[in-house]
């Protein structure tokens, strides 16, 4: 199988670091709002890869993050964290907030017949850092972490 390696700008033959598994991770959503036709288009070419991938004999573990935290208004690192935009336009605490979207989005997902992650039983990372709500501020060295390029959240059972 060949794919567009966008590193080397070259079509070139799959190389498996493992023979016959493919590890497929892909960005998932930042569970603020519901997700749009533009964001779905992500997820339905992650399921059509992961599909050839299945066809061609090669077993996938794919993983996905679900951003419940971090993920800032501005795409410059700037602004206020989208899910606390969130909570105060539905007057709902981030917790409520990331619960909604991100069952609504797996509802889209079963609705579109998009093959869901492997679960891996991994914590939230605002349950497993109980110190990192606190620490989120833009003097903070988490600050340039939480950024569209990094997602810091793992969602139970279903990301990396």
């Amino acid at each position: 199988m060949k794919l567009f390696n966008t590193l080397s700008r070259q079509t070139e033959e799959l190389a498996t670091i493992k023979p016959g598994e493919v590890s497929l991770y892909s960005c998932g959503p930042t569970v603020y709002n519901y997700y749009h036709i533009g964001n779905l288009r992500n997820a339905v070419f992650n399921d059509t890869l992961r599909r050839t991938l299945e066809a061609a004999g090669l077993k996938v573990r794919h993983t996905m993050n679900i951003t419940d935290v971090g993920h800032l208004t501005s795409d410059a690192d700037e602004g206020e964290d989208k899910l606390e935009t969130g909570a105060a336009r539905e007057g709902k605490s981030v917790w409520d907030v990331a619960a909604h979207y991100t069952e609504a989005f797996k509802n889209d997902m079963a609705a579109m017949n998009v093959l869901p992650p492997i679960p891996t039983n991994r914590p939230n990372i605002m349950i497993a850092t109980p110190e990192l709500p606190n620490s989120l501020t833009n003097k903070s060295p988490w600050s340039k972490s939480c950024s569209k390029k990094f997602c810091l959240s793992n969602q139970t059972g279903h990301l990396l």
